[in-house]
């Protein structure tokens, strides 16, 4: 059924200020899914990206209106996503803390998401120290290459989890820190996710590192590779498969 310019109208709302929607917050599951519904209806999901940030976690564009906010899947795919292991050979974490550009709601559709928060402690007294950095991302200038800009070392408070399954929601100011990863129960299985960004609040992105010489760019090789449409709408359509089967 094509989207009709009132549902147009309402998505695009959601996208703009996700901390904002009742709706959102009062039914996570059912809004999320008529969300990814009504990308496919749509036609679009172009600027989707297979291995985006590492290998076997791909990242769907559902609805992008801009600077006025977009509304991504993220699908990490059985057999192939490493996000149970939380840290990598180098003891980082493997999605490293990070914050956004802008407010977000990370809404689980399938699958147990593990979500890590942390914050600096200004007075240098935390328990964990890493670097912080600037970060530029192939997610926003479709480079295919990112970089990292050496802001200093920080300390930070102990990391808090948060377990999300389908059903929950969490919401996230441009300031707050996260990681986002998933349990050892889900180590081979389909894990997706919605990440709704509202509007721009600032120009760039923070991330923090227990490596404290990141490289200045660096090629994402076998990364952020651009998507099909037929390959993004099938994606799409696996995942509303697999949510009525859970």
């Amino acid at each position: 059924m094509p989207i009709t310019a009132d549902s147009l109208a309402e998505i695009a709302a959601i996208a703009k200020d996700p901390l904002g929607s009742g709706h959102l917050r009062e039914n996570p599951l059912p809004i999320a899914r008529w969300l990814i519904e009504s990308s496919l209806a749509s036609g679009n999901q172009e600027s989707s990206f297979a291995n985006a940030h590492e290998l076997g976690l791909h990242s769907i564009m559902l609805h992008d209106f801009g600077q006025g906010g977009k509304i991504r899947m993220f699908y990490a795919e059985g057999g192939r996503h490493k996000l149970a292991d939380l840290t990598d050979v180098d003891d980082d974490l493997r999605c490293r803390l990070h914050d956004h550009r802008f407010d977000v709601a990370i809404v689980p559709v399938l699958g147990d998401v593990l979500q890590i928060h942390s914050a600096e402690t200004p007075d240098g007294s935390g328990p964990v120290r890493r670097t912080k950095y600037r970060f530029i991302s192939a997610l926003l200038n479709g480079s295919g290459q990112f970089g990292f800009e050496r802001l200093g070392d920080k300390t930070m408070v102990a990391d808090d989890d948060e377990l999300l399954a389908p059903g929950d929601v969490s919401f996230l100011t441009s300031d707050g820190l996260h990681s986002i990863n998933t349990t050892p129960e889900c180590s081979t299985s389909d894990v997706a996710w919605l990440v709704i960004e509202g509007a721009a609040r600032k120009p760039d992105s923070i991330l923090y590192s227990a490596i404290p010489d990141l490289p200045v760019q660096e090629t994402a090789s076998g990364l952020y590779i651009p998507m099909s449409r037929n390959a993004a709408h099938g994606l799409t359509r696996h995942i509303l498969d697999a949510m009525k089967q859970q």
